[in-house]
């Protein structure tokens, strides 16, 4: 979804927390609500054990960054928030 030689920035992230957060297993899901050209609209939800009921929810909007002098791209530390990887950002 990235083009190569972008980098991101997080633009307006929330999280609200609806209840305790009580279970032995978590488990959290993540949509990309719209992807366009710059900006990628992101949801997220938690849950406890089996319960259908989020615990948490998030939403994210990111802005992506192109041709900018002194924006590393690399996901070097140092820089923005990291870099998005298929584990989370690192």
């Amino acid at each position: 979804m990235r083009r190569s030689g972008g980098s991101q920035q997080d633009e307006a992230p929330a999280i609200d927390l609806l209840a305790p957060a009580a279970g032995e297993l978590f488990r959290m899901t993540g949509t990309v609500v719209r992807a366009g050209r710059t900006l990628v609209v992101c949801r997220g939800d938690a849950f406890a054990d089996t319960d259908a009921t989020p615990f948490a929810v998030m939403q994210a909007t990111l802005t992506a960054v192109y041709d900018r002098p002194g924006i590393r791209t690399d996901g070097a530390p140092g820089r923005g928030r990291g870099r998005a990887t298929e584990r989370g950002v690192s």
